[in-house]
Formats: C-alpha cells, structure tokens, sequence
C-alpha cells in the first residue's frame, strides 16, 4: 500500500506543524513557575521567597500575567531577553574600506593576514588597529564576505550585467577532422574470452588488424609475461606457434615463402 503525507507538495506545511505542536505544549520553565505560585499560595509570600530565591516583584508579575491569559499556563513562559536598542559598532570606516580592498584583491586573506597587512597602514593614516577578532566580525557583517564575485567585463575591463537567460545552444560540429584523426592500429592485445569472439572479432577481420590474446594468471599480472593458463595448458607449444604464427610453420614443415 502506497503511503503519502498529507503535507506532501506544501511548502512549510511541517515546519509550521513543528512550531504548532510545539506552542500546545507547555514550555518546562512555564510549568516550574506554575508550581511557584501554587506554592505561593498555600505556603505565602515569606516561604516563597526562601525556598526558591524569587523577587516579590517577579512572582506578582508572573502572578498578574497568569490572569491576563485566563490562566494559560504558557504565557509564563520566558520572553527574550535580548536589548531593545542594542549596540552598533563603532569601527572606523577607512578601516572597513581598507579590509575590503584587500579582500577584493586576494579574496583568500584571512583575518590574520590582515591584521599583518593592516598594521603598517593603521600606523599611516593615525587609525587605531582593532583585533584580530574584530576584523573577522567586519569580514563576517558583510553581505557578500568582502570577496568579488565573478563577473562579465567588456573590452576596457568594466563590469557588464551577468545574463539572466543562457545563450543558445549552437549548431553541432564535428570535434575532430578527418586529417586529425588517429590512425588505425595494426596490432590489438585483448584477452581471450568469449565476449570477443562475435562481431569483435569480425571487425578485425574487415579491417585486417592483427589480433594478439592474452592469457592472464591474475587481473594483477602484466599480460605480455603470464604463464600460459587454461588454452595454452590444453596443448602443447608447438602447436599453439603453428596455429598462431605461421612463420613458424613455414620454417618447422621448410614451406619456402
């Protein structure tokens, strides 16, 4: 039986499901701060606060948000803490446009690299040189890395808008001339099973190429220096030099050429 999602072809149909579940459930900080108000109404204010190290002012915060959401447990869950305004950098921008130059002209320097390249310079132009660390978060806060993206440049070395669409495909050509060509071979080494026997062996004959066989011991073993195996085994020297060489039978029967 053939199974199929029901999210199959939604796109985010899971990543939305995943954030869903996950907002049913009631966050583990949300129920600890449940079980400190429960506490804190039986057990009172004073108990409370030796027993868990808790402000006043927190638990009738998290006490006045329970009630604002009728008593949803989740809204005790904690917020983000991260600043309202938070910080800018305050690094020089000669400095920023100098690292980017570099980069732009050796896209590989590292951020140790250019605090050895950079030194000279800061000393130069009265700047003071910030970290190794710092000029690696300058590299990092870049959208495009401080590195040049390639490009298409027209004949005075400008840059030219990259196409949208690719260029159409050209007419086929022949890759290599008939004078270019490899010539045919006179002599071809293969071994001797089967799968050459058919039309292999039938187009040799056409185009009268010498064929030499091969009787390899192992995959390993250099094909010219092998000990003879299986069909030279079945029969005797002699005879394989006169089947395969008949120079050799011309000089063994004296057959003048």
């Amino acid at each position: 039986m053939r199974v199929q999602h029901i999210g199959y072809g939604a796109r985010g149909f899971y990543r939305i499901a995943g954030l869903g579940r996950r907002w049913d459930m009631t966050p583990q900080d949300a129920q600890r701060r449940l079980q400190i108000l429960h506490f804190l109404d039986e057990h009172g204010l004073e108990a409370t606060l030796d027993a868990f190290g808790v402000s006043s002012r927190t638990l009738y915060r998290w006490k006045a948000t329970l009630k604002a959401q009728g008593g949803n447990p989740a809204a005790l869950a904690a917020q983000s803490s991260a600043p309202k305004q938070r910080r800018t950098p305050q690094t020089d921008a000669r400095l920023v446009a100098e690292n980017r130059r570099l980069r732009t002209l050796y896209p590989k320097l590292g951020k140790a690299k250019l605090d050895v390249l950079l030194a000279p310079w800061c000393v130069q132009h009265g700047i003071t040189l910030a970290s190794v660390s710092t000029l690696g978060r300058i590299i990092a806060r870049a959208p495009d890395k401080m590195r040049q993206t390639l490009a298409r440049l027209n004949s005075l070395g400008q840059r030219k808008p990259l196409r949208r669409n690719p260029c159409p495909t050209h007419r086929p050509r022949p890759a290599v001339g008939p004078d270019c060509a490899a010539p045919t071979p006179k002599t071809l080494l293969s071994d001797n099973g089967g799968e050459f026997e058919g039309d292999f062996d039938r187009l040799l004959k056409l185009h009268r190429i010498q064929r030499w066989h091969a009787y390899p011991k192992t995959p390993k073993m250099n094909a010219h220096a092998e000990r003879p195996h299986h069909a030279l085994g079945q029969k005797s020297p002699l005879s394989f030099l006169i089947q395969h060489q008949p120079e050799c039978q011309r000089y063994w029967t004296h057959t003048p050429c």
